[in-house]
């Protein structure tokens, strides 16, 4: 699925997050650790389901109603480049369309990755995961200090 593709993409670094307000993200970082420290006081140690339940409230609790659309219109913002851009590149080396043909489908993916911050819930959208993935990977990624 297209929002699948594009989390993947996201995961791999082939394009950058848009970052949310300060204050939502220190909330979000909280709720996330505070949750894998009662999964299992680290990160490692979580259970895969525990991870995934803790990424998807820290999703619903970073992306509320103003922080989703936003990034709703950022993702139809960067479907126009991409599809813009498309255009200007297609069928350059090989005759074919086949640059056309990627660039449109780039663009739709983040047209319906838009559609999803409106529509879904965010602890749902498997984009709204991803990104809080990157947002808080160093936090995901390893154990929390002792204090």
């Amino acid at each position: 699925d297209a929002l699948d593709r594009l989390a993947a993409s996201l995961r791999e670094g082939e394009f950058h997050a848009w970052p949310g307000e300060a204050g939502a993200m220190e909330a979000a970082g909280k709720q996330l650790q505070e949750a894998l420290g009662a999964a299992g006081g680290a990160a490692g140690e979580s259970t895969l389901e525990e991870r995934d339940a803790a990424i998807a409230e820290a999703a619903r609790e970073l992306f509320d109603e103003t922080f989703a659309a936003k990034i709703a219109s950022r993702f139809e913002e960067s479907a126009f480049v991409v599809w813009k851009g498309a255009g200007r590149d297609a069928g350059k080396d090989t005759g074919k369309d086949t640059g056309k043909d990627a660039g449109e489908d780039a663009a739709r993916a983040r047209l319906a990755a838009a559609d999803a911050f409106r529509a879904e819930a965010a602890g749902d959208n498997p984009l709204a995961r991803a990104l809080v993935e990157v947002y808080f990977s160093s936090l995901l990624a390893a154990p929390e200090s002792g204090d």
